[in-house]
């Protein structure tokens, strides 16, 4: 894989030393590969996405395995998204092909089998208590609680589905870019918030009509004004989803609506023109030692293609404009 190659882990060609290691990591889970020489050529590459953990493991182009694991009692959900091989999978009583259009949600909570042959492929990974978390934000808290339950089966040409694989791929060539953001905790809660969003409404779940159901009235202006003014307190500062919601007092698809209402943005649209107006303040003051990066960067921006047109979009012209400007 030529992206992501600025976050190995580890990487050998003994397969004794690669069990080994698994044994270690991960003592619930069983690996049996089939190759001759006892060579195989294993990668394993991580990237932290606040409390999300993004994977891609290879194994090599010819290497048939065969992995189990029993269930653990504080086991994560794991979303497997191949790029390379293919196979078949069994979770509890579900089983299914796996292929670059066809992956699975694994609880690692339930025993699982895998055969595969030339596996490859990204793992997103969470608890089961963060995208719980991410639900009640996004749904209420007023709602009554059950244990998230995922389809085992993912299709990767449902739209939804695509639009979080294409996601992966673009964070995976984005973050060997020096200027990602890693350090910025702004940038990390808006990546977490996006995937945990896009899996809980990518892949069928025990939450999916809620998430799904337009909310039939608006909410008091109240509770949009206490979102507003938390926006406008905390824009510096990393914003989830769920400390609006808080400060709302209702699920996020209630204050979505009544903020396109009142506003004609989402409430992160909002956020994100709020940060816009900081960054022009911060312009028009700066002095001359000061960069386009540095201030957009303190306010999450890090792709600077997209901050100038963003910019551009709101004010009209782009920020080196403004800061010739500049007192």
């Amino acid at each position: 894989m030529s992206s992501f190659k600025n976050h190995p882990i580890y990487s050998t060609n003994n397969l004794d030393d690669l069990s080994y290691v698994l044994e270690q990591l991960a003592p619930a889970e069983k690996l049996d590969i089939t190759k001759s020489g006892k060579e195989v050529d294993f990668s394993l590459r991580l990237a932290q996405l606040g409390q999300i953990q993004l994977y891609h493991v290879s194994l090599g182009n010819d290497v048939p395995i065969r992995a189990s694991a029993e269930p653990v009692d504080d086991g994560e959900f794991s979303l497997v998204a191949l790029t390379g091989g293919s196979g078949r999978a069994r979770q509890h009583t579900d089983e299914c092909d796996i292929n670059l259009d066809q992956g699975v949600v694994r609880d690692r909570r339930l025993p699982f089998l895998v055969h595969e042959y030339g596996f490859s492929a990204f793992i997103l990974s969470c608890s089961p208590e963060i995208l719980e978390k991410h639900v009640r934000s996004l749904i209420g808290n007023a709602r009554q609680r059950q244990n998230l339950v995922f389809d085992f089966k993912v299709d990767f040409t449902e739209p939804k589905a695509r639009h979080l694989l294409r996601t992966l791929h673009f964070l995976a060539n984005e973050m060997d870019d020096p200027s990602f953001g890693f350090e910025n905790s702004i940038v990390m809660g808006n990546w977490e918030n996006l995937l945990l969003s896009q899996l809980l409404f990518a892949q069928p779940n025990n939450y999916t009509d809620l998430l799904c159901k337009q909310p039939t009235s608006g909410v008091l202006p109240y509770h949009v004004k206490k979102a507003r003014d938390h926006i406008h307190a905390h824009a510096h500062e990393n914003i989830t989803l769920e400390a609006l919601t808080s400060q709302a007092g209702c699920g996020y698809r209630a204050l979505q609506l009544s903020f396109n209402n009142a506003f004609g943005l989402s409430p992160m649209a909002y956020l994100k023109k709020v940060r816009l107006n900081h960054i022009r303040e911060a312009f028009l003051s700066a002095d001359d030692t000061t960069t386009i990066a540095d201030i957009a960067k303190q306010w999450g921006f890090v792709h600077l293609g997209r901050f100038a047109q963003a910019y551009k979009l709101q004010f009209g012209e782009l920020p080196s404009e403004t800061l010739r400007r500049r007192m």
